[in-house]
């Protein structure tokens, strides 16, 4: 996905800012990057990197609609997150249905690993047409796993906002570790358009 070189220097802005990262009050396992100059650098590298005109050449051969209107997108948002200990997230989509002026097209992931240890944290995505409950994103129902994801430094994965998708359960050993950078780290965003 990305070059060494900048892999490096992502991995090296990710290590000397720790304090960007804040908890998140209603999952104190979970923290989320805040949008800044440092965050938008790294937005830089993902863009370049990933939606160079060959990459969005390749992207729209896949035969999904969501796929196919990549060149019309015109809002997307990066963030990088860390999950330290626990189940990070349950079943859901990213549509963003609750937002009433945009609409997403395609999530991406990418796992930036920077020599912490631990167990659990692939994705799984389920292809089941599910109806999402009225109060939430979630499903109705528990979905079918289709394909589960390993977490590896450097690896990408684009999908569909349509699908259901969850992060299994993080185990980094020891229940008192706190530090973000301990944990599993992504970059990750989702692509759309603004009505």
């Amino acid at each position: 996905m990305f070059q060494p070189d900048d892999l490096e220097e992502i991995k090296k802005y990710i290590k000397q800012s720790e304090d960007l990262f804040k908890f998140n009050n209603h999952n104190p396992e979970y923290t989320k990057w805040r949008i800044d100059e440092v965050s938008k650098k790294i937005e830089g590298y993902v863009w370049s990197a990933l939606f160079n005109s060959m990459n969005v050449r390749n992207l729209k051969k896949i035969d999904d609609f969501a796929f196919h209107s990549i060149s019309y997108t015109n809002v997307h948002t990066t963030s990088i997150t860390s999950h330290i200990n626990g189940k990070p997230c349950g079943w859901h989509k990213n549509d963003m249905k609750a937002i009433p002026d945009r609409v997403n097209s395609l999530n991406y992931v990418i796992h930036i690993d920077i020599g912490n240890k631990f167990t659990g944290g692939n994705l799984e995505l389920s292809y089941d047409n599910i109806s999402e409950i009225s109060e939430g994103w979630y499903p109705e129902t528990e979905p079918t796993i289709h394909e589960t994801v390993e977490y590896k430094d450097n690896r990408i994965v684009i999908f569909p906002t349509h699908l259901w998708h969850k992060v299994q359960t993080i185990d980094i050993g020891d229940k008192g570790i706190t530090n973000p950078l301990e944990g599993r780290l992504t970059v990750n965003g989702h692509i759309g358009w603004r009505l």
